[in-house]
């Protein structure tokens, strides 16, 4: 049986699933790890390592409790996603152009995976970072601006949070359907799934006194682009039409119409200021409590 709680429709959190993260910090800090780690400015750090099958050749003794880690990553990652996939599957609002749930199909992808560390905000020394309310702000991870050219699509987030020993540092989620706010404190080894594209904004609130680790993998569906997508690349020429689509993207993604900015009631807030669409929220965020929805 798998123990997981519904923060809201379609966003789970699945909990005692990955095993032993006090040794997952140990490896990403240790020396072999420490030339792979890249500025993630002001937030902190962040390593990606594109092929994690790639542990799953190894045979060397002192290696084996490398590929054991890597092993138990994968483990928990396809069995909260099956699980996932299985609820929501059928339920709406998931982008038309996927016509296979079955995740061995061709068309479903799975990323490599990102270490975050986020570094406490008093060690910051980005001024206006620390001006921010949030550590990361309200967004989606599916770029909403380009869903019609050809490529991989953003369809499902997986997070895996390795610790818990600092404070702040919840996941923050807009239901703008009920107007809502929830927040939550991850515990460590929680694993958290939901949809990567829109309604599902979400941010993250500051951290403070210790660093914040965590695992971030992605579900794409590698999409042939639409038919509208393609008919301009054969009316422009492909080299236009790459120009055109630049330049649209760029501009959608400067407009603000993909990031939320929360303003609280009686809060004042000079909007002019603020590149992102405001949700006008009609009271302060609720702190989910865990539940235990056990199958």
């Amino acid at each position: 049986m798998l123990e997981k709680s519904i923060i809201y429709p379609k966003v789970i959190v699945y909990h005692n699933l990955l095993k032993d993260t006090d040794k997952i910090i140990d490896l990403i800090k240790s020396n072999k790890f420490s030339n792979k780690w890249q500025d993630w400015s002001p937030k902190g750090n962040i390593m990606i390592i594109d092929d994690f099958g790639q542990f799953d050749i190894i045979e060397s003794e002192e290696e084996k409790y490398e590929k054991e880690i890597f092993q138990n990553i994968k483990k928990a990652f396809q069995i909260s996603s099956k699980d996932f996939i299985e609820q929501y599957k059928d339920s709406l609002g998931w982008p038309q152009f996927i016509n296979s749930w079955d995740i061995e199909d061709n068309n479903w992808i799975k990323s490599g995976i990102s270490f975050l560390k986020y570094d406490p905000t008093e060690k910051i020394q980005d001024k206006l970072y620390k001006e921010k309310p949030f550590a990361m702000e309200y967004h989606t991870d599916t770029h909403e601006f380009d869903l019609e050219s050809p490529g991989n699509k953003f369809i499902i987030t997986v997070t895996m949070y390795l610790n818990d020993d600092y404070e702040g540092g919840e996941i923050s989620f807009l239901d703008e359907v009920n107007n809502k706010i929830i927040n939550y404190k991850p515990e460590k080894g929680d694993i958290t799934i939901f949809p990567s594209g829109s309604p599902y904004y979400h941010g993250v609130t500051k951290i403070f006194k210790n660093e914040r680790y965590l695992l971030r993998m992605f579900w794409f569906w590698n999409y042939e682009g639409s038919n509208d997508w393609h008919l301009n690349k054969n009316k422009y020429g492909e080299e236009k039409w790459k120009i055109i689509e630049k330049k649209r993207i760029e501009k959608e993604y400067n407009s603000g119409n993909y990031h939320r900015f929360v303003v609280y009631p009686n809060e004042k807030i000079d909007l002019s200021k603020i590149i992102s669409k405001p949700f006008y929220a009609k009271k302060n965020a609720i702190q989910f409590k865990r539940k235990n929805n056990n199958e």
